[in-house]
């Protein structure tokens, strides 16, 4: 028996908060409420399964209060809808397409309905159960409307994949992170006294431009006050009172004018284009930048400061406070995953935004060191290795690509090798680390992004940025030509996506998502790598959602699977069993399983690492 399921409760936070009421619906058996989990769990059998908008919101919300209907949750309207081509419009008046309200307006032609959630403790029982009634309802209508709207093929890809993915994310918010945030706030304490001495070199680089910039805002507000002034006196009875009167009212306002503002774009276009004399337009967008890929492009000490002062500020006012604030009762932090809402299909994480925090910078990668593993557990951190070359291999049949990954070679290498017309045939990163260290390390940042679309100009700055080697553009188009011709299977498939989506504006990944790109003019840069990246991520959820758990479960072993963030996992383990499970079970699944549950032409290796705290592998 399937019904559609939906909980109302006094706030968001399953900590704090209450359930107030659960709902169940069916068009055969009609509406029924339960006022308690208690209630709720009495009715339930482990037979029924359950369509809900945003699932994990209420499947948390019920498992926090003692029943885990997690393995019930078979379809969630929400994330179905993330992948109709095109994605439905946002209705007027409405701010998330998929909200269950504007899919009701958009596509079952309902209004809009909903109770105050700031209020949901002042209604009446009466009010709150015909408002869940109604919330139940148009979920089950919901259902039936994207089963007619959606092609068999999708359906395929909604039963296969979708479902379980849906269900391992509300496991990963109902999990969470577990870690030292005493840790944490000390570390904070570091990190603010960095960004006081950055600051400092901030500010000591720019001494006169920004007292000019002082200057020139005083000058602007006496010319103002000055005009006003005038006009005002010219008409005044007692001119030397008004003139008294403006000069304070200039005076109070002068005396109220900000230091520099590193944080507002206005300001930094002043002070780095009319200033600086530096060059900030983006040639590819045609507008005016101060992102730090742009500052980092201009080799001047200011923009250098600048983007090392950023890197601390953002830890301080995003990354670090997210994880701090998000602590609950459990000493766990407990993010959001959705697997819809990208055009690429990407996993994303949100509230806090877990996959933001950084692997590569020093003082980013600290924060890892913080997410640890339980007292008598350890973490596992798999990462898939070089994911995405390896799918581009398997699509394209790219002879080449294929040969370096079937001998275990070193795809960046060959990147290297064909970029720079190298003539090797030792493609071991070995080798190429020892003999052309700074050609593999462009093929290393630029190889990928070469084959998705991205032109000379680009290249010279990315080769510039990784290795301060000038590249005139010309010779930089020379390089990109030849790399993709020694490539052209890569770019025959390119085309072959290009032409479907030209056609249709829908493409099926390699696991049957399908994907639509309506913008013509983003096909060029578009179609290979949101084909790549949806696939990989798709394939490492795979893995996790319909593998790996999975045999956990099987065998009972004892385990928290507490992150996903790209192509790589985190699981939590027995510290007596780590070792020996994932060399013997997981690993072997996650390789040889999953080339040949995808058929595969290439062989997929990961990188592990077993550790108490959060490392990357």
């Amino acid at each position: 028996m399937i019904y559609s399921l939906d909980i109302e409760t006094s706030g968001l936070d399953r900590f704090t908060d209450q359930i107030l009421v659960i709902g169940v619906y069916s068009p055969s058996e009609g509406f029924c409420g339960f006022s308690s989990v208690a209630e709720f769990a009495a009715w339930n059998k482990p037979e029924y399964q359950y369509i809900m908008h945003s699932g994990s919101f209420d499947v948390n919300f019920i498992h926090h209060f003692g029943l885990d209907i997690t393995s019930q949750l078979a379809y969630d309207t929400r994330s179905i809808a993330s992948i109709l081509c095109p994605w439905p419009r946002i209705a007027e008046g409405q701010k998330n397409a998929f909200g269950l309200e504007n899919l009701n307006v958009v596509l079952l032609g309902g209004s809009t309905y909903k109770l105050d959630r700031s209020k949901m403790t002042s209604y009446s029982k009466e009010e709150l159960w015909a408002y869940n009634k109604e919330d139940c309802e148009i979920t089950y209508r919901l259902f039936e409307k994207l089963m007619a709207l959606l092609p068999d093929k999708s359906w395929d890809f909604v039963e296969s994949w979708l479902g379980p993915a849906t269900r391992l994310c509300a496991e990963l918010e109902y999990n969470g992170i577990y870690g030292d945030w005493k840790g944490l706030e000390e570390y904070k304490k570091e990190i603010e006294e960095i960004r006081k001495s950055r600051l400092e070199t901030l500010t000591g680089l720019t001494i006169g431009p920004r007292k000019q910039w002082e200057m020139q805002q005083l000058k602007e507000l006496k010319d103002a006050y000055e005009t006003k002034s005038k006009i005002a006196v010219s008409k005044a009875k007692d001119p030397v009172k008004r003139a008294q009167f403006y000069q304070a009212l200039y005076e109070k306002a002068s005396s109220k004018i900000k230091a520099f503002n590193w944080n507002s774009p206005k300001q930094l276009v002043w002070l780095l284009g009319s200033y600086y004399n530096l060059d900030l337009l983006n040639k590819r967008t045609d507008k005016i930048t101060t992102d730090d890929e742009k500052l980092k492009s201009l080799g001047h000490p200011v923009t250098k400061a600048l983007v090392d002062y950023r890197e601390v500020e953002k830890l301080l006012t995003q990354q670090i406070p997210a994880l701090l604030d998000g602590v609950k009762a459990d000493n766990c932090v407990h993010g959001r995953f959705s697997v819809g809402g990208t055009r690429t299909g990407r996993l994303s994480s949100s509230k806090p935004n877990l996959q933001q925090i950084s692997a590569r910078k020093p003082l980013g990668k600290k924060i890892r060191s913080f997410v640890q593993a339980r007292p008598g557990y350890t973490l596992v951190t798999i990462d898939y290795a070089q994911i995405e070359p390896r799918l581009i291999a398997h699509a394209a049949k790219e002879p080449k690509l294929l040969t370096v990954f079937k001998n275990k070679d070193d795809v960046y290498s060959l990147f290297a090798n064909e970029i720079f017309g190298l003539n090797e045939t030792n493609f071991s990163k070995k080798h190429f680390a020892e003999n052309y260290s700074t050609e593999r390390a462009c093929g290393k940042t630029a190889g990928l992004s070469v084959l998705y679309g991205t032109g000379a100009k680009k290249f010279a700055e990315m080769v510039l940025k990784e290795t301060g080697v000038v590249i005139p553009e010309t010779k930089a188009k020379k390089l990109v030509d030849t790399f993709r011709a020694n490539l052209s299977s890569v770019v025959e498939f390119k085309q072959i996506l290009e032409k479907r989506l030209a056609n249709t504006n829908i493409v099926r990944n390699l696991l049957g998502r399908p994907i639509c790109i309506e913008d013509n003019d983003d096909l060029y840069m578009l179609s290979l790598n949101t084909y790549i990246q949806s696939s990989a991520s798709d394939l490492v959820v795979d893995s996790q959602a319909n593998v790996i758990i999975p045999k956990l479960r099987e065998l009972d072993i004892d385990f928290k699977h507490r992150l996903l963030v790209h192509d790589e996992t985190v699981l939590e383990l027995k510290e007596d069993e780590a070792d020996q499970l994932v060399k013997e079970l997981i690993i072997p699944l996650m390789t040889t399983g999953m080339k040949e549950r995808w058929n595969l032409d290439v062989p997929i290796e990961v990188d592990y690492a077993i550790s108490n705290r959060w490392e990357k592998s």
